[in-house]
């Protein structure tokens, strides 16, 4: 009989070995490591996070660490609580082709099953693995569908790639796993209406997400069954919500081309499509000539998708969720400041940045929307009272290096726990397949 689509994943998954994933991926994968908990740490501690963090029972006793708290709890609750903690950074990293954040889900799911398992730094490593393959690739099967923008990815991908990488880390067999990530598939779900309304459940969605995977794999391995057929079955995903013409994208060179090497490293602490319009925002800034008080248009041109994405062009912003995912915002506050990593996203806004916004027109290029699959094409138009123009185009965003990542990490980790400790950690994470007990290294993060 011919295996489902989650009968083959199941066996990528259960046969992956870190030898004969290519050293690059590898090494990617560390760096995509230090950056979700470099997320982790240095979020703000706001209604969201503290909400996370009263929502469950908490004790010296329990198994799993509560990152930059000092606490304690079960597995599916850390999970829960250091996703929502990472996720609230807004700058964890990002997979164009996949269209979400799987790192922000990915890792703290790997990091919580591993420690209350006493798993080994391979097998954590490996996981981490499949859970990103997992996630881009469903996400990349969501968005050649043309998934409705009603519907936030993440969160429909984030259960069944926590789902997966939990399996991986607690040895479950190959039909164990295909029932994890069935039950999961019946968790996947997430709407945008957080982004117009400016509340932020995106980050209580990955946090469910991680959650609800380990709590997925956790029954399986007590015998729970899910459908196999749960994603081409005539009652099954692809069906119910319009993709099934799409399918093929799961499983196409799995094991062979990994996405997770292309996952990158967002600058500013915001929306990707934000990203790519804030650096040209900097670029003009810093051109002779310019003055933000002469400025008397702003033209921003692009894509549909950017255009239409929840938030993107909204220019009425009054909370920190609307300005993250807001290109007017992010290019008004880019050029008052003269760069974009001065941009404060949190209210209050002041008027000069309301005048600022108000002068700025977002305006779809067909051309553009072209190539919207490939690139997030932005050009940016600012004309001033004194007849001076300044135009910048750019493809994309440019992200943080590997090396960009990996210092940031360090520069968290010495500001929270002391000169030295973020070179100390690096190192571990750097040779993490040799550690025998993934928990051995999470103590730092206490």
């Amino acid at each position: 009989m011919e295996r489902t689509i989650l009968e083959t994943i199941a066996e990528f998954c259960f046969s992956l070995d870190l030898k004969e994933v290519p050293s690059d991926v590898i090494r990617h994968a560390k760096v995509c490591v230090m950056d979700a908990l470099e997320c982790c740490l240095s979020s703000e501690n706001d209604f969201r996070k503290e909400g996370a963090f009263n929502s469950f029972e908490k004790g010296c006793d329990r198994e799993c660490t509560l990152f930059g708290t000092g606490e304690r709890s079960d597995a599916p609750d850390a999970a829960f609580y250091n996703t929502v903690s990472g996720a609230i950074a807004y700058r964890n990293d990002i997979s164009i082709v996949g269209k979400g954040h799987p790192g922000s889900i990915a890792i703290p799911t790997v990091l919580a099953v591993a420690e209350k398992y006493g798993c080994d730094g391979k097998t954590a490593l490996e996981a981490i693995i499949i859970g990103y393959e997992v996630m881009i690739r469903f996400g990349a099967m969501l968005g050649d569908a043309d998934f409705s923008y009603a519907f936030r990815p993440t969160a429909f991908v984030g259960p069944v790639g926590a789902a997966f990488a939990a399996a991986k880390v607690m040895g479950l067999s190959k039909e164990q796993t295909v029932s994890a990530a069935s039950l999961a598939f019946n968790c996947a779900s997430g709407l945008n209406q957080w982004a117009d309304d400016g509340t932020g459940e995106d980050v209580i969605q990955n946090g469910w997400g991680a959650k609800n995977g380990v709590v997925c794999a956790e029954m399986a391995k007590a015998g729970v069954l899910g459908a196999p057929n749960v994603i081409e079955g005539k009652f099954g995903f692809g069906k119910a919500f319009g993709v099934t013409d799409s399918l093929s994208i799961l499983t196409e060179k799995l094991g062979v081309e990994y996405y997770l090497k292309d996952t990158r490293f967002k600058q500013i602490p915001a929306c990707m499509n934000v990203q790519n319009a804030a650096q040209i925002a900097d670029y003009i800034a810093k051109q002779e000539g310019f003055d933000k008080n002469r400025v008397s248009s702003v033209l921003i041109e692009m894509t549909g998708g950017g255009k239409h994405w929840p938030n993107g062009d909204k220019k009425e912003v009054e909370t920190l969720i609307h300005a993250a995912m807001s290109v007017p915002y992010t290019v008004a506050q880019t050029l008052i400041a003269g760069d974009c990593d001065k941009v404060l996203f949190a209210p209050p806004y002041s008027s000069e940045t309301r005048e600022m916004i108000n002068r700025c027109e977002v305006v779809e290029n067909p051309e553009f929307t072209r190539i919207q699959k490939q690139h997030q094409v932005i050009r940016v138009t600012v004309t001033q009272n004194d007849g001076r123009v300044f135009s910048e185009k750019r493809l994309d965003a440019r992200t943080l290096t590997e090396e960009e990542a990996v210092d940031k990490f360090m520069a968290t980790v010495d500001r929270i726990y002391g000169n030295g400790k973020g070179k100390e950690f690096k190192n571990q994470l750097v040779e993490l397949e040799s550690i025998g007990d993934v928990s051995s290294i999470l103590s730092n993060l206490r």
